[in-house]
């Protein structure tokens, strides 16, 4: 048996952070609807570890930890850290929140997974066009 250490050495970013939480949520809505409320979709700008904002995305459940896709093994796998964590690690220096019937009305609206907010996708298609960055989703330049 692996040890835990070892997989979390194992993991990458998949790159559809966007794209992972939305379908995070969703697997939460057929699993285990009653809970649904407790989860909360968010849109940010975090910096990395050299201060350089990035947009990303991720799910909330409570106020206690955060969920974000990642490949491991290049299988997606959902993996959970307490809240405070996450934000030490990520550092979100500001950021957009949807209710679970919120992100579903954004991504029928949009057609996209998101992110949603003008500036986000801005930042995002500017890093891209700049070649800095590859942190679209699979579906976010549809629209």
């Amino acid at each position: 048996m692996p040890s835990s250490d070892n997989i979390i050495r194992e993991l990458r970013p998949t790159h559809t952070c966007f794209d992972d939480a939305l379908d995070y949520l969703a697997l939460i809505a057929l699993a285990a609807p009653w809970t649904l409320e407790r989860y909360t979709l968010v849109h940010g700008v975090c910096l990395t570890p050299w201060d350089a904002p990035y947009v990303h995305g991720w799910v909330e459940h409570g106020n206690f930890e955060c969920v974000s896709g990642w490949l491991h093994r290049d299988q997606l796998v959902y993996c959970t850290i307490r809240r405070r964590d996450f934000y030490a690690e990520y550092r979100p220096q500001v950021t957009t929140r949807y209710t679970p019937a919120q992100a579903y009305r954004e991504n029928l609206r949009t057609g996209h997974y998101g992110p949603w907010e003008t500036s986000y996708r801005e930042m995002i298609l500017n890093d891209n066009k700049a070649g800095t960055r590859t942190w679209l989703s699979r579906t976010s330049t549809q629209k």
